[in-house]
């Protein structure tokens, strides 16, 4: 008897330490797994780049360090566009009539362009402000 009272006080025990990790886990707004979390020093920012006759429509975005930045980019051109941003670690293609999401947190400042893998026409320029 002593022995069952004793795995069922393991068990017991196993299970609400793993309640309480899923809950700290989970954070304080619910635990929502689709729901994006900003960084706390910087703010959302969405952007809308049409890519036509090989060029980015309008050519840059302005952000600052700290950003989580969302970017979504309809290719209008005939061709497979490929979508290269190395210094955020974006790396995609769109195709022709698509639109893509890309999405990053700016953490560094600067100027990195974002690129097509062919290297062909001009490159959106992201300005990271400090």
């Amino acid at each position: 008897m002593k022995n069952k009272i004793i795995i069922l006080g393991v068990f017991v025990l196993v299970a609400a330490v793993g309640l309480w990790i899923g809950f700290a886990m989970s954070g304080s707004e619910g635990g929502d797994p689709n729901k994006t979390t900003l960084p706390q020093q910087g703010s959302l920012k969405q952007f809308n780049r049409i890519i036509s006759d090989f060029s980015y429509q309008p050519p840059s975005v302005d952000v600052n360090k700290g950003d989580y930045v969302v970017i979504n980019i309809t290719n209008k051109d005939s061709v497979r566009h490929g979508i290269n941003l190395p210094a955020f670690g974006v790396a995609d293609f769109v195709d022709p009539g698509e639109t893509k999401q890309i999405s990053f947190l700016a953490d560094k400042t600067g100027s990195p362009e974002l690129f097509c893998s062919s290297d062909h026409g001009e490159k959106l320029i992201v300005n990271v402000n400090g």
